[in-house]
């Protein structure tokens, strides 16, 4: 499961590199496949110029996007994506949107996006309207095209 949060929750004293590497240290992954897993998701984002940068060095738009490579970097089943482009200008939050859609029809990965803004919601495969907790609306914009996520996920799609 890869995670997006609105206030990045990047490692201040990690590089972008780092970052985005620590979740595949976390699962033991070989070095050297690390190694060419990050480069690739660096340049995917296109941020490989940053990769020896700390994260204040950065601007939010660069930040959210190593989250995004952080939160795809081991292939998940699912990300959920809190508020993604809570920080960004409409033109980058559109940028932010388009990485997330294509990293997750490259990997099979479902993405699970909250978000005030209807534009970037009337972008997605599927929209569910919630109000005070309740469903209010489901709008299906295409069927869901990522089987094995229902049967991954406990309590289903």
């Amino acid at each position: 499961m890869g995670f997006i949060f609105p206030d990045f929750n990047l490692v201040s004293a990690y590089t972008v590199f780092e970052n985005i590497e620590f979740p595949l240290i976390l699962n033991n992954v070989p070095k050297m496949e690390r190694l060419g897993r990050v480069v690739e998701m660096l340049n995917k984002l296109e941020i490989s110029r940053f990769s020896h940068l700390k994260p204040e060095q950065l601007s939010a738009e660069v930040r959210q996007r190593v989250t995004v490579a952080r939160a795809f970097i081991n292939q998940p089943v699912a990300v959920i994506a809190d508020e993604p482009t809570a920080y960004q200008e409409y033109d980058e939050a559109i940028g932010i949107l388009e990485h997330i859609k294509r990293l997750g029809q490259e990997l099979s990965t479902a993405v699970l996006m909250t978000t005030y803004n209807a534009d970037l919601a009337a972008q997605c495969d599927r929209t569910i309207h919630l109000q005070d907790g309740f469903v209010v609306e489901h709008v299906p914009l295409a069927l869901l095209k990522r089987r094995k996520v229902a049967e991954a996920l406990p309590w289903g799609i």
